[in-house]
């Protein structure tokens, strides 16, 4: 009867996807729950007994995280958690709004830097910008056409259309708040 209940629990488990790897302090309450769970379904096949120290010792792993061969935490593939997929995924490359074919190019400096080059067709054009990415926006600094420095930010809309922001300038045709939104890859 024990072996055939220990069995049971560790199918049951497995089939749960919870057998894996280290799993964190945050883990713990659902480690809690999955020994609860196994001790319920034993206690009710009628064996208090059949409970063995390996079952007691299997670990949860976090679906959201990756664990290399030093158990470091990698990054997930999941851009809504993970600023680095987001960058990746949303924000580096050539955006151009589909009606006047404006664009905005965003490229890694490999420093925690970005390069933001915009262009607004027969408007004007914006280059070397440097940008830093925090809180799901992209904040970043260009010269203006007449030299100064203007500050905006770039972030998703509700479509993950590109959305950029002027927040601190003195340039006439892009004044503070202006938004120039519909930047898609």
């Amino acid at each position: 009867m024990k072996k055939k209940t220990f069995t049971i629990l560790i199918m049951l488990t497995m089939s749960m996807g919870f057998i894996g790897g280290c799993s964190s302090k945050s883990e713990q309450g659902e480690k809690d729950n999955v020994k609860n769970q196994k001790e319920q379904s034993v206690l009710a096949n009628g064996d208090e007994n059949a409970i063995s120290e390996e079952s007691e010792n299997v670990e949860i792993e976090n679906p959201h995280t990756e664990t290399d061969k030093q158990g470091i935490m990698d990054a997930t593939d999941n851009p809504e958690v993970d600023p680095k997929n987001e960058i990746h995924g949303y924000f580096l490359g050539e955006h151009i709004k589909s009606y006047d074919e404006s664009t905005l190019n965003i490229s890694d400096n490999k420093d925690g830097t970005f390069r933001i080059d915009i262009s607004i067709t027969r408007l004007c054009s914006l280059e070397n910008g440097v940008g830093t990415f925090d809180d799901h926006k992209m904040t970043f600094s260009v010269e203006d056409p007449n030299g100064e420095n203007m500050v905006g930010m770039i972030y998703r809309d509700s479509d993950n259309s590109l959305v950029v922001e002027i927040t601190d300038s003195v340039w006439n045709y892009l004044p503070n708040g202006e938004i120039i939104d519909g930047f898609g890859k």
